[in-house]
């Protein structure tokens, strides 16, 4: 049986490691706007139950990337909207290139270096031929998500995240989101 854990009964989590789903780090570091606020003061409540309790806290190779990658793109967003242009007016690579998009990167990169890697241990992910061709059967979860629900499985990690996808999944979870919970 597989549980579900809240900030009401995060102090059953004892003793377990926590792995970080992308989702988290991004409302826990970034900025996402303000309809997120909400979210992000919820999952910096548990973030600190779980740096209060000493829990191990981990990530991986693909959430990195996913965090990289969507931190960048809400850059290009905001940077958008602040001028006033449409995204056909500047694309994500020229952006990206940019001294803007070059800052941005490198904002990102002093948030991984100097907060996730001083507090978050990197599992280090081996995937066979076999498990990548189980991650390209079509299902609820997309690619990344089942490489993060592998890691999950293989390590006896509680899962931190708010992404529904992972609602049917057989690992423990910790969240806020209630279509998770109920």
């Amino acid at each position: 049986m597989c549980n579900r854990f809240n900030t009401r009964n995060i102090c059953e989590i004892n003793y377990r490691d926590i792995f970080f789903d992308a989702n988290i780090l991004i409302y826990l570091f970034w900025q996402t706007g303000s309809r997120q606020r909400v979210l992000e003061n919820k999952y910096a409540t548990i973030y600190s139950e779980i740096l209060r309790r000493e829990l191990s806290m981990y990530v991986n190779y693909v959430v990195l990337s996913e965090v990289v990658n969507r931190t960048l793109r809400i850059s290009w967003e905001e940077y958008l909207d602040k001028k006033s242009l449409k995204k056909d007016k500047l694309s994500f690579k020229n952006y990206r290139n940019s001294t803007e998009g070059i800052e941005a990167q490198e904002e990102i990169a002093i948030i991984i270096k100097e907060i996730v890697f001083n507090n978050f241990e990197v599992v280090e992910d081996s995937f066979s031929k076999e498990d990548i061709e189980d991650f390209l059967e079509v299902d609820t979860l997309d690619f990344s998500d089942k490489a993060i629900l592998k890691t999950c499985v293989d390590n006896d990690f509680v899962l931190l995240t708010h992404d529904s996808d992972y609602s049917n999944s057989e690992i423990d979870i910790l969240t806020c989101n209630n279509s998770i919970l109920n």
